[in-house]
């Protein structure tokens, strides 16, 4: 089933939850350094910019993909923008899996499948910073 892609890739070990994650933070880089992959102009230490904690290097919160088609660019220093790729790049470092054009394009389409207007009572997780991209504020 094609709608499954999402869930047989792994991609819902990390992005699960109501908002599609958002919800827990993640090493970032699993399977391969994510700089090699995204072309990161600064490879930037995550969590441990914040602790100082060694064993917080390359930690993030994992983003909510509510929205993820709007969102764009991607990653924590926005150096991806197109979705697509972003998703090749995550299936890489994360799962050490590399997708073909079928599979990128089921897994593109069920993101933007969860693009809709934002609730006005809206709140996200506690302890969850979000603050709506200029795209999806109210005129």
């Amino acid at each position: 089933m094609r709608g499954l892609r999402f869930m047989n890739v792994g991609c819902v070990g990390c992005h699960s939850g109501n908002l599609v994650g958002g919800t827990m933070l993640q090493l970032f880089g699993v399977m391969e350094n994510y700089w090699e992959h995204t072309g990161s102009p600064e490879i930037m230490s995550g969590l441990m910019m914040v602790t100082g904690e060694e064993r917080d290097r390359f930690f993030f919160r994992v983003p909510l993909l509510r929205n993820v088609a709007k969102a764009g660019p991607y990653f924590h220093d926005g150096s991806v923008d197109n979705l697509r790729r972003a998703t090749a790049i995550m299936a890489r470092v994360q799962l050490g899996q590399d997708l073909d054009s079928e599979a990128l394009d089921e897994l593109v389409a069920f993101q933007e499948a969860l693009t809709g207007e934002i609730p006005v009572n809206f709140h996200a997780p506690e302890g969850v910073p979000f603050e709506l991209p200029e795209v999806l504020k109210p005129i």
